[in-house]
């Protein structure tokens, strides 16, 4: 029995050429937890059965694809992740004005680590054709900032052999150990700068792609991704202040565009995330005990201020 543990997984992730040709430099190495699902959908035959329970012969296969969902902690290296969803390589990211020519990446699940320093048995999950769907980054106070990347893929093959990959990143059985983003460390400027301390934060961010007629055409996998339309959330606690309450109703769907700043610090760099948009709601916390929280929504939205959101890393 050839049985994986996941005590040494290594996720490597590397921008391709053209969309669906394997990128077999992957520069880009995380002990982050990655996760592939393939994707064969399901056709329904126009067959009459006359049976009760279902018949083999009611489906047939369809198009393939899949599915690759990154998670860990956030970190100054993990900047490849910005250029995969926003598709742009320069600072400061920002949601692109030209969709059209969004970037695709292969995204490698490594197995046997401990053999990695001499290339023996290589072996691992390969996706091709990754975009990126989504990209959520979190944090609360006491711990670290976290992210989440989803991506589409245009395949998905399991247990391949991965000897004759060329990146440099992997000639050794290190584990890759950045700096993470604390929360401790973070600067805020929120609510037209009333704000500075808050108690959590997220941001949501999504990339939504062409359907599946546009995706495939006559054809098994996908041909393409073509982005159509981007969005973006913040939400964020704090605690109530009766002295600034006031300011909180106006601003709801206000027509000023007003902007949010978190700035993460934390190992060889920053990344400063501005955001602009109209708040959606303002709720305040009833505690059985403690002091009051007040939850704040916006929904990101660009004007002539500037791009919904722009994530500047020095």
């Amino acid at each position: 029995m050839a049985f994986r543990q996941g005590a040494y997984p290594l996720m490597l992730i590397g921008k391709e050429t053209a969309y669906g040709t394997e990128q077999t430099t992957p520069e880009n190495k995380f002990a982050d937890i990655c996760t592939m699902q393939a994707i064969t959908n399901s056709i329904d035959r126009a067959v009459k059965t006359q049976t009760y329970e279902p018949d083999f012969c009611e489906t047939t296969a369809g198009t393939t694809g899949g599915t690759v969902s990154v998670s860990g902690t956030l970190s100054h290296g993990h900047a490849i992740f910005l250029e995969a969803f926003f598709s742009d390589d320069s600072s400061p990211h920002a949601f692109q004005v030209d969709p059209n020519t969004f970037q695709s990446y292969t995204i490698y699940n490594l197995f046997n680590g401990g053999e990695v320093s001499t290339k023996t048995n290589w072996k691992g999950d390969i996706a091709i054709g990754c975009v990126c769907e989504s990209f959520n980054i979190t944090g609360s106070q006491g711990g670290v900032i976290g992210y989440e990347a989803t991506f589409r893929a245009k395949s998905i093959a399991r247990e391949q052999d991965l000897s004759g990959l060329t990146t440099t990143t992997i000639t050794d059985a290190s584990k890759p150990c950045y700096i993470p983003f604390k929360f401790q460390s973070v600067t805020a400027d929120m609510l037209n700068s009333t704000v500075t301390s808050i108690n959590s934060f997220s941001i949501s961010l999504g990339n939504e792609f062409a359907d599946d007629t546009v995706a495939y055409q006559n054809s098994a996998t996908k041909l393409r991704e073509i982005a159509v339309k981007a969005s973006g959330e913040l939400a964020f606690d704090v605690i109530y202040d009766a002295a600034v309450a006031l300011t909180y109703n106006p601003i709801l769907m206000a027509t000023t565009n007003l902007d949010d700043v978190i700035t993460l610090s934390g190992g060889s760099g920053t990344f400063i995330i501005t955001m602009y948009g109209k708040y959606t709601s303002y709720d305040i916390a009833d505690p059985d005990k403690g002091v009051y929280v007040t939850s704040i929504n916006k929904q990101l939205q660009a004007n002539a201020s500037g791009s919904a959101i722009s994530i500047a890393v020095s």
